[in-house]
């Protein structure tokens, strides 16, 4: 039997969470992960396809992907994939691996240096953040980022040839203004207006701001799926529409189950919640103390529970952010953007996209 009191080499733990399990299970820094899986397969019921643990490595990789796009729901996916007994994807969303395979990022603008801190680039540490799942048939990651980088794309087809591709495609003038209004939440955006920061976008682009600021760029998906066209055959990618995700979650959730070969799932506390929402800070100070480092978050840390810290956390920031009209006109200036676009992507997959073509301006407050 395997020697439980040895700590494998798997690199140093890093978080909070890690360090608490370190702390219940000192032997072995995955145990709790395992544990906290097997209790929720017994709970549930499930007795989905798991492959032999023998001979197996402890350095996975996913054999599936959430590739996009930014704002349009992979946050919700994340969590609810967090829940299923049968799917394994890393506690952090958004490992960006596959589009900085191998590459120092240089990334200038603000929130660069956070970026560029939490980005993996080697392929050994990717696997250590899927070791904890090795036992999973279904091992995956979120990252919206990977639908428009190429490179992302060589990468996927060059290491995971055979992996499962998913992608929630929103209304990309609702989704730009949503990524905004996120940037502005986050305290990194400069320019007080939306307009604003469209006019400045390629001297961002020329400046390498990095990609939470391709807010134009983000959205022609036609062209970005006809990318991943060119290194993966059709079956591999299921591609899904954000207004069937808010209008039909759990059938919209269930398909893209079906599409890995995974099981339903039977419960969820986030499907039918509103998980990072956009919206405009109603105070500042409030959103500061909330996304910045100050003594109080410090304090937060040494004596609250990290679940708790969350919950409240986002109990705050949803209570704090006020819902931003798009402007009639900055509306019409992008769907002259988008028009083409649109055409082109409602022809290559069969659906009927006119509801994404010209509207009166609404508030654009849905989760992502």
């Amino acid at each position: 039997m395997a020697d439980r009191t040895a700590v494998p080499e798997l690199g140093p733990p890093r978080g909070v969470v890690w360090r608490f399990r370190r702390r219940l299970y000192p032997g072995d820094p995955e145990l709790a992960v395992r544990m906290r899986g097997a209790n929720r397969r017994s709970k549930l019921g499930y007795d989905g396809p798991r492959r032999p643990a023998a001979g197996r490595s402890t350095m996975c990789l996913p054999n599936f992907l959430v590739i996009g796009a930014p704002r349009s729901g992979t946050t919700l996916l994340h969590r609810i994939f967090t829940e299923h007994p049968g799917v394994f994807v890393p506690e952090r969303k958004e490992l960006h691996f596959f589009s900085h395979r191998d590459a120092t990022p240089s990334y200038t603008g603000p929130g660069c240096d956070r970026l560029e801190r939490i980005i993996v680039t080697s392929e050994s540490e990717y696997r250590e953040h899927f070791a904890a799942g090795r036992d999973s048939a279904h091992r995956g990651e979120v990252c919206p980022y990977y639908l428009s980088s190429e490179r992302a794309a060589r990468n996927i087809a060059e290491l995971v040839p055979r992996c499962k591709l998913v992608a929630v495609l929103r209304n990309p003038v609702e989704r730009a203004h949503s990524q905004y209004q996120h940037n502005v939440a986050s305290g990194w955006e400069p320019l007080a207006s939306f307009s604003s920061a469209l006019d400045d976008e390629n001297r961002r682009l020329a400046a390498n701001w990095g990609p939470r600021w391709r807010v134009l760029e983000l959205g022609f998906y036609a062209r970005q799926l006809a990318t991943y066209a060119r290194y993966f055959p059709p079956e591999q990618l299921s591609v899904h529409l954000y207004d069937d995700l808010c209008n039909a979650p759990r059938e919209t959730v269930d398909g893209i189950l079906r599409f890995l070969g995974a099981p339903p799932l039977e419960t969820s506390r986030s499907l039918d919640r509103r998980v990072n929402v956009s919206g405009r800070p109603r105070r500042k100070w409030l959103n500061r103390l909330l996304k910045r480092p100050n003594a109080l978050r410090t304090l937060a840390r040494a004596v609250v529970p990290a679940a708790t810290r969350r919950r409240v956390g986002r109990r705050l920031d949803r209570a704090n952010l006020a819902p931003e009209t798009l402007s009639a006109a900055t509306r019409a200036r992008l769907d002259a953007v988008y028009a083409a676009e649109i055409e082109d992507l409602a022809r290559r997959l069969g659906r009927d996209l006119s509801a994404w073509g010209p509207q009166r301006a609404t508030p654009a407050t849905d989760p992502s």
